[in-house]
């Protein structure tokens, strides 16, 4: 029946029947929360005797404990509480009700909605609205409501919705929120926002933990506020109870979370408090006690000061700021709403192709009528050079199929916003206007956007460029292969870099090379760098200078950039700058350090896109600098229209990267004695000298922590290096340290036999050593032997050093009382030395354990296996490094310009190494070549990991194998007499196959003759004494080599 009847007729009855429920909504809320009386005749209603009060036993009427409040059980409590209870139940019904009414309304109003249209059901007892859009422009979107009622909804969240076109928010404000359970809720406004599908059904919406959706709820504005409370504190004797804060208890019960907000006005506005509190106990903080939950302090300049900077300039320097940005937003968003409605009376009188132009000193409006089909690729100039260029492929939202309007706007300053780089940037803006005046919205596609060029103030002086004295620099010094620059780009909001080299000979040619955050490296054998590109003579423009930009989707996250630059020889530019018509695209690759012939001068500068949002701050993302950057104007590519900027900083001269790196042993030095409150004083007193001034370069902060609950000591060395550019560098090292090595006796005594046994075991060596000369180094053991003696001798000798120091500084520190610095840098050195060869010491002795557990049969399967296939595993490798290598070469020449885990080869070997694991993405490398890249794959899977890879598994099982055929009888005895000890103690039971194998052996032995078997076992009794004198004996005559 709905979709029968026209919009009109349905949005007048939407809006009677959406009056007649609020109104019973509220009524029904009203008493419930306080609001307003109850009437009479509910509550004659709600005590009047139920029918079924003599049958009905469970009837809640006639339960008086449900209407009682504890033990007052009066007449009047009763009828109360039984009222309410009633009205409640009312309530619940008649909400549910109106739900289910407002939902039927908005799903025959939906049928009648397009994307961009609109509907209103505003009354004096509630709102409701019905918005159409698209799913993308929900993103980062302002729903506002009647009140300052608002929600603002995140650019990432999760949309369960299977449509890709359109969905409908219907967005509710009721003057009073529902009782409910809670009672707080008697003085808010309720809001609602649903998204609802094209089938009106609603939609799952759930945005991320730390991005979420920001609501705005308002109060009753007739609300009256009770004015402050005067604490008298000044007539109060704190003395008498010895106290250092003025106490005051809140009580904060309550069945939900609350948040407690606090406000103090001082009659002094010139004094500073400091506010603590602690939850359920009273608050204690002095120098001895450390109770609290929280504190702030509450001065008078925090919000006009700079860190710690409270003058009286800076203070009224950034008050006049603060308050002239808040009358600047203000007046911006005057303007903007005088301007609609200029250009919406203006637009009524205007015809397609008419248009009306209103140009000033000041600022620029044009508005033109046009047909939606000449938007396609349509160029809107504006004043000094600023202009739109409209693709031919868009999105725009509107139903109306004859006219638009153009409303441009240019003004000669941009706001000041959140970002300061704006400050030489015209500020322009295009909207596009349907016939009743609205906004419309406009969405042109990810790889055709909107092309604008944002022009500078003219009146800008770009500062000359640097000469780069490059011809005095010997690079052989430091066999250097390019000349470093280093630039600080750290930014709030993502910057282009722009460089403009102008050589002073035009013949010339150069590479250059970058990498963000360290330096870039490229020689024949390390290619670390993020980009590069050549400039060859053709390249050059019309007044003579390289340009080269990094664009604003590279720089986010990235603090600075270090770049390089190499003058190529005439080999070179033959090679890679051959004619004005073609440049070799492979990277220009050398060994030999540079040798710049002639100078060269510099300029760098940063560029910006940015567009406005509500809350008149700048923004960035999802636009691109485009390449026609210049230094008097900005391109930016765009997907939407509005508001937008450009941001300009033409930056100081850069750093030379060759010389930095280390400080000389100058500068000055500061050291920080006596008792904290002396630290505080002379820490002021440096500031008022300026001790750290514009001169500064670097600043070390060293300092010793303490812990004695470990009895840790940790050396702290701070560091603050100050940029030319004007950004500041911070590191950080923390180097703990333990000076109590021993902290039991067993300890003392397991390290002084350690030390016994380390002596034992070298004089036995040295005697192998002189008895078996250079053979002894042949032993694979007697290596592993000299390590785990050179690292203990090593160990001994750190730690008698390390001692020493120890003694050292303890020694000062108690001469000195701890009231002076003690640099630790030493002992730290020290100490890592000793925990080093500690390290390396615990290696080799757990090498050695696979000698000392031979007789184990499994390490002893180990070790023959390998000893075996030893001489066919170095086969095998020199063959499979072959192999790999020629694969290494075949990969990184065809995909090092494809596949960034190509781009050198030791990353190259590492994605081959990965793909010999099975692990790899061979949609990628498919993806790099169509033919050579599954080729290229197919032939390495087959030769090495089908192939090479059989082969070794080959020769390990043909060596384990013959090992364990020929495994010696004292791991089988060693393993039987282990067993049989388990057996004997109890530590091991038999299981059921064990004992059958028992019984069966008993059994077979009582139907064999004794005297059959006696010549065998005398057999096997002599090979066990001859086993055991030749081994007496081979024994005895390595001792007596060893002098033994």
């Amino acid at each position: 029946m709905f979709e029968k009847i026209s919009y009109d007729d349905a949005q007048s009855a939407s809006n009677q029947l959406f009056q007649c429920a609020s109104n019973i909504l509220n009524a029904v809320n009203g008493p419930l929360q306080g609001r307003t009386e109850v009437l009479d005749l509910d509550n004659s209603r709600a005590n009047v005797i139920s029918t079924g009060y003599d049958t009905d036993l469970e009837s809640p009427w006639s339960n008086l404990n449900l209407f009682s409040d504890g033990n007052d059980f009066s007449t009047e409590t009763i009828e109360k509480n039984r009222n309410i209870y009633y009205q409640k139940q009312l309530a619940n019904q008649i909400n549910s009700q109106v739900t289910e009414i407002i939902s039927l309304l908005t799903s025959s109003l939906n049928i009648h909605l397009n994307i961009g249209q609109s509907s209103l059901m505003n009354t004096s007892q509630s709102f409701v609205s019905l918005e159409t859009i698209s799913i993308a422009s929900l993103k980062d979107r302002l729903v506002k409501q009647v009140e300052n009622a608002q929600f603002s909804i995140p650019s990432d969240f999760v949309l369960n919705t299977t449509s890709n076109s359109s969905i409908s928010l219907r967005s509710r404000v009721d003057p009073l929120a529902s009782f409910g359970n809670f009672q707080n809720t008697n003085l808010s406004r309720s809001i609602s926002l649903s998204i609802i599908d094209q089938n009106g059904n609603e939609v799952s919406f759930q945005a991320h933990q730390n991005n979420p959706i920001k609501l705005i709820i308002p109060r009753d504005p007739n609300v009256l506020i009770p004015s402050m409370y005067l604490q008298n504190v000044t007539t109060t004797n704190p003395t008498i109870n010895n106290l250092l804060f003025n106490y005051h208890y809140i009580n904060i019960t309550s069945s939900l979370p609350i948040s407690v907000h606090f406000e103090i006005h001082s009659l002094n506005t010139n004094l500073a408090y400091l506010f603590i509190y602690k939850f359920d106990q009273t608050p204690q903080l002095n120098s001895s006690i450390n109770l609290i939950d929280g504190w702030t302090m509450f001065c008078p300049f925090n919000l006009f000061s700079d860190g710690n900077d409270f003058s009286t300039e800076t203070i009224e320097k950034n008050r006049h700021l603060y308050y002239q940005k808040q009358l600047a937003n203000q007046i911006n968003s005057q303007v903007t709403e005088i301007i609609s409605l200029l250009t919406s009376s203006l637009n009524i009188h205007l015809n397609i192709g008419q248009s009306s132009l209103m140009n000033t000193s000041q600022s620029f409006v044009s508005l033109e009528t046009i047909s939606i089909q000449s938007l396609k690729d349509r160029l809107v100039k504006q004043v000094e050079n600023a202009q739109f260029n409209i693709p031919s492929s868009f999105i725009l939202n509107t139903t109306s199929n004859s006219s638009i309007s153009l409303r441009s706007r240019v003004d000669p300053l941009a706001s000041f916003g959140n970002f300061q780089n704006t400050n030489l940037s015209r500020s322009i803006s295009l909207s596009i206007i349907d016939q009743n005046g609205n906004d419309v919205s406009f969405a042109a596609h990810q790889n055709n956007p909107i092309q604008l060029m944002i022009p500078r103030d003219p009146n800008v002086l770009i500062p000359s460029m640097y000469l780069q004295n490059v011809t005095s620099i010997k690079s052989t010094i430091n066999n250097l292969l390019f000349n470093y620059h280093y630039i600080n780009i750290t930014s709030s909001l993502p910057i282009s870099v722009h460089f403009e080299i102008h050589s002073l000979n035009r013949s010339l040619a150069y590479l250059f090379i970058y990498k963000f955050d360290q330096t870039p490296l490229l020689n024949s054998s390390i290619d670390l760098i993020d980009g590069w590109t050549l400039f060859c003579p053709f390249n050059l423009t019309n007044d003579g200078i390289y340009r080269y930009f990094i664009d604003n989707q590279q720089t986010p996250g990235h603090q600075s950039l270090i770049f390089g630059l190499r003058e190529l020889n005439s080999a070179e530019i033959n090679n890679y700058c051959l004619n004005n018509s073609s440049i070799n695209t492979s990277l220009p690759i050398t060994d030999e350090p540079y040798d710049f012939t002639s100078n060269y001068e510099l300029r760098i500068y940063t560029s910006g896109c940015y567009y406005l949002v509500e809350n008149n701050n700048w923004k960035s993302d999802g636009l691109t600098v485009g390449p026609l950057t210049n230094l008097y104007e900005t391109e930016c590519l765009s997907t939407h229209l509005t508001t937008f900027a450009g941001g300009f900083i033409v930056l100081p001269a850069p750093i030379n990267w060759n010389e930095a790196g280390t400080y000389s042993g100058g500068g000055y030095v500061y050291e920080f004695r006596g008792p904290l409150s002396e630290m505080k004083t002379n820490l002021s007193a440096l500031h008022q000298l300026d001790w750290i001034d514009e001169k500064t370069r670097a600043v070390f902060i060293q300092l010793t922590l303490y812990n004695p609950s470990v009895q840790l000591l940790t050396a702290v060395t701070l560091l603050a290096e100050f940029l030319p550019t004007g950004g500041i560098y911070t590191t950080a090292h923390f180097e703990p340290i333990n000076f109590y090595t021993f902290q039991s006796i067993l300890q003392l005594v397991c390290t002084i036999l350690y030390i016994f046994f380390i002596i034992y075991f070298m004089i036995i060596e040295i005697r192998l050593l002189f008895e078996l000369g250079l053979k002894y180094f042949h032993q694979f053991w007697s290596i592993i032997q000299l390590g785990i003696i050179s690292c203990s001798l090593g160990s001994i000798g750190v730690y008698f050093w390390r001692f020493q120091e120890t003694n050292r500084i303890s020694q000062l520190f108690e001469q000195t009382n701890g009231y002076i610095y003690i640099n630790l840098q030493l002992a730290v050195y020290v100490n890592d030395i000793l925990t080093f060869l500690l390290g390396y010491c615990c290696f080799f002795s757990t090498i050695k354990f696979i000698q000392l557990f031979r007789f184990n049969q499994r390490i002893s399967l180990f070790a023959e296996t390998l000893k075996y296939c030893a001489k066919e595993l170095i086969s095998f490798s020199l063959m499979f490094a072959i192999v790999f290598i020629s694969f290494l070469s075949l990969f990184y020449l065809l995909f090092v310009s494809k596949l960034s885990s190509c781009s050198s080869l030791l990353q190259t070997a590492q994605m081959l190494f990965e793909m010999t694991l099975m692990k790899f993405n061979a949609s990628q490398i498919s993806g790099a070549d169509a033919f050579l890249g599954p080729f290229c794959f197919t032939l390495f899977m087959l030769l090495v990991v089908f192939v090479c890879l059989s082969m070794f598994l080959s020769i390990i099982s043909n060596g384990f194998h013959h090992a364990k055929e020929n495994q010696k009888e004292d791991q089988i005895m060693l393993s039987f007499m282990l067993k049989k000890f388990l057996r004997w103690t109890g530590l091991k039971k038999l299981n059921q196959t064990e004992i059958q194998e028992e019984r069966d052996c008993r059994m077979r032995s009582q139907y064999v003759d004794s005297i059959d078997i006696f010549s065998n076992r005398i057999d096997q009794l002599l090979e066990a004494f001859d086993k055991i004198y030749v081994d007496q004996q081979v024994e005895l005559l390595r001792l007596e080599k060893a002098g033994v």
